[in-house]
């Protein structure tokens, strides 16, 4: 087991490399920016480093204080999120647009339940309904409120998700490292690139599924020896996230393979089983009956022989003509087979042919094109989505609507728009420069096996992740969810970088 752990410590740590370098190495941005990309990874990963460094210095103790200031820290956050959010938000088109009215239908809204859109897409029946929920609480205390004023309240959830998540990225990070003061720099980062981001604005399981994964890690990381409680928790929190996004569930997942391999390693299958049962359990019973009941009462009208199934988006994940992305006519070829088995056979046999014509080398420079779509863009695709910014809502004063507007791309390039995408490319790129250095970490954490453990979830984590969106539809934006854990990964392999750097120094 010693060795397979090293194994997935330095694959994890070469697939980062690999993945920088192929970043870096794009002839041109997936958008406009200040600078190159060489400058912004340069100047980023200085930062970094040099706020890492100054973290090394010895905690001082936990005092009231400071407890109440990490509180108004992600307050202020918080409030910040809403009030930006406020004066920027817009309604959106693409599948955010179906939600919301289907959403707004079910809460007694002046709207239509799309049913033919969630017999193709089922996964995005629960958020439905979860959105439904709130909007219908909303205009219970605002009587007949829009679908705008509605989709605003729906963003403000969000804004606390995302500050929820930020709190337990620190407090992650604080188990991960055993430092404090790097736990700060971790929420430090998680703000200015993960809180400020402006997928804030988009209601959508990109953004709604941001806690899950963070959660999970955290709960993992909270206790050595946890009970069952823990365990059925984990489990409702990877069911929930499943139901929500899929890829919440691969952190869990990771957790599996890693307590797999201490039962192993420790001989004590008993407790592993017991574990598993606990987590498989919850989160079957949540996906599967839970769901369906849920379903049956919703008013929401799934038909389950036209529901697409992931040979579809392995189909589009190798189509050349979008580059592994959303590709309408891989869409229609599968809508058109209305026979289920027919239809998988149909996108088997178009998998098939697929690989047999690209060959090994066609196939390595398609998925070299996946990965930089997927990691190409520290805004994860801010804007790409068709007839993103669909519908602008009024300026709410005549100054920072207009600029933060501008900035968020509404009316298309500007000065202000380049500065934040470069703002987000250069934190984006030092973080993935960051986790090629995570087998230092591991080294580092040589003697304590719990840290060690959470290093290894967090690595296979990402690798069953980036592994996810390179057999299947390429999307920056669905790297969103696991962006806490980017953040985590970028900083623990900082900070070991550092520390190295910091021993070859003294022996000198």
């Amino acid at each position: 087991m010693r060795a397979c752990r090293w194994a997935v410590a330095a694959g994890f740590s070469l697939m980062m490399a690999a993945i920088l370098a192929a970043v870096l190495t794009m002839e041109t941005a997936v958008r406009p920016l200040l600078l190159g990309q060489g400058l912004l990874l340069a100047i980023g990963l200085a930062v970094l480093l040099g706020l890492c460094a100054l973290t090394l210095r010895q905690d001082k103790p936990l005092t009231r204080r400071a407890k109440l200031g990490e509180a108004a820290f992600w307050l202020a956050l918080f409030v910040l999120q809403a009030v930006l959010c406020f004066f920027a938000y817009f309604m959106t088109g693409w599948d955010v647009k179906t939600l919301l009215e289907s959403a707004y239908a079910l809460a007694g809204g002046d709207a239509i339940v799309d049913h033919y859109y969630y017999s193709l897409y089922p996964n995005n029946a629960f958020l439905t309904l979860v959105f439904s929920g709130v909007m219908r609480a909303f205009r219970g205390v605002s009587p007949g409120a829009g679908l705008a004023r509605c989709a605003y309240i729906l963003i403000v959830g969000q804004c606390a998700l995302n500050t929820l998540a930020g709190v337990l990225t620190r407090r992650t990070a604080l188990q991960l490292t055993g430092s404090r003061r790097l736990s700060w720099l971790a929420a430090v980062v998680y703000a200015g690139f993960v809180g400020l981001s402006p997928w804030l604005m988009i209601p959508y399981s990109d953004s709604m599924a941001l806690l899950f994964p963070v959660a999970v890690l955290y709960l993992y990381a909270g206790r050595r020896e946890k009970g069952g409680g823990t365990w059925l928790v984990i489990g409702l929190l990877t069911g929930v996230g499943y139901l929500i996004k899929p890829q919440a569930a691969i952190v869990t997942i990771a957790l599996g393979i890693v307590e797999a391999m201490r039962a192993v390693s420790e001989r004590r299958p008993a407790r592993f089983v017991l574990r598993a049962v606990c987590v498989l359990g919850i989160t079957a019973l949540l996906a599967g009956p839970g769901f369906d009941a849920l379903l049956a009462r919703s008013g929401i009208h799934v038909r389950a022989e036209r529901t697409l199934g992931p040979l579809h988006f392995a189909m589009m994940g190798l189509s050349e003509r979008t580059g592994g992305t959303y590709d309408a006519e891989d869409l229609a070829r599968s809508v058109s087979v209305e026979d289920p088995q027919a239809r998988a056979q149909m996108q088997r046999e178009e998998i098939a042919a697929r690989l047999e014509a690209m060959g090994l080398r066609g196939l390595a420079r398609h998925l070299q094109r996946k990965t930089r779509i997927n990691y190409g863009d520290g805004l994860f695709a801010w804007g790409g989505e068709g007839n993103f910014f669909a519908e602008r809502i009024g300026d709410k004063d005549g100054l920072l609507s207009p600029a933060l507007k501008r900035a968020i791309g509404c009316e298309g390039d500007s000065a202000s728009g380049r500065a934040l995408a470069s703002w987000m490319q250069a934190i984006w790129l030092a973080l993935l420069a960051g986790s090629a250095g995570m087998v230092l970490a591991y080294a580092a954490a040589r003697g304590d096996d719990h840290r060690r453990d959470l290093l290894l979830t967090l690595m296979l984590a990402l690798i069953g992740l980036t592994l996810f969106e390179t057999i299947f539809e390429a999307r920056a934006r669905y790297l969103f969810a696991y962006a806490p854990l980017y953040v985590l990964a970028g900083i623990c392999g900082i900070r070991a970088v550092v520390i190295r750097m910091c021993g070859v120094c003294k022996k000198a």
